[in-house]
């Protein structure tokens, strides 16, 4: 079965979301954040690049060990989510 969704973060060099929605994926789960402090590079960019390809877009938060709590805030604060976003900790 050919999946639906893709899971990218910066490890993932070059991603062209044109052609991504034409080979039949339906969405993206892009890393936003890890730990208190990281923020990955490529997220704000691709999030924009794959809502602009027609993807349905969803983040998440790398946990670290640490407080919970402050991952959860630097999350919210560096994806700024709307109603209806769906967010993940991983």
């Amino acid at each position: 079965m050919r999946p639906t969704i893709v899971d990218l973060s910066h490890w993932q060099e070059s991603v062209d979301f044109a052609k991504v929605k034409a080979a039949g994926i339906l969405a993206a789960i892009l890393k936003a954040s890890e730990g208190t402090s990281y923020v990955d590079p490529t997220f704000h960019a691709r999030r924009q690049a794959a809502q602009k390809a027609g993807l349905a877009v969803a983040s998440y938060h790398f946990l670290k060990p640490g407080s919970i709590g402050d991952q959860v805030t630097h999350y919210l604060d560096t994806i700024s989510p709307a109603s209806g976003d769906r967010v993940i900790l991983d």
